[in-house]
């Protein structure tokens, strides 16, 4: 059935069987659940590390593994494809107005042998302005992460 048929049934979704779907769904819990089970036992992040991850500070704060495997999916969805979404955006955008490419091409060589960091990406003033404007140009779209 898939999930574009079960997001339209809406709340009626529970009606329709899909064997096929089912088998899925536990399929990618099942290799979430190994993944996190690793994470949580092997964690190499030391407290002098002083860097935020996700995973670590959920497991600090709940103890229950279906809640937190459940929100780790969900991030790594809609992280995935509103990226995907975006970056397509982005390129549509730029094949149309080549002079918004050549700017950005002109930026982006200006920091070519810089290391890439969240403060250098922040710095891109143009490439965060045509970021906006593909966001405001084409709504994201944001898939529904009901539990899985």
């Amino acid at each position: 059935m898939g999930i574009g048929r079960r997001t339209r049934l809406g709340k009626f979704r529970w009606f329709v069987r899909d064997k096929a779907f089912s088998t899925a769904c536990r399929r990618i819990q099942k290799y979430a659940d190994k993944h996190l089970q690793l994470a949580l036992k092997n964690n190499s992040f030391s407290e002098k590390d002083n860097r935020y991850v996700f995973l670590n500070e959920m497991a600090a704060h709940i103890s229950d593994h279906e809640f937190i495997r459940n929100n780790v999916l969900a991030v790594y969805v809609a992280g995935h494809e509103s990226t995907a979404i975006l970056l397509s955006n982005l390129m549509f955008i730029t094949s149309r107005y080549p002079e918004v490419w050549e700017k950005l091409r002109q930026e982006a060589l200006a920091v070519q042998h810089q290391p890439v960091t969240f403060e250098l990406l922040k710095s891109l003033r143009y490439l965060n302005q045509v970021i906006n404007e593909s966001e405001l140009i084409f709504f994201l779209l944001f898939p529904i992460t009901d539990s899985f």
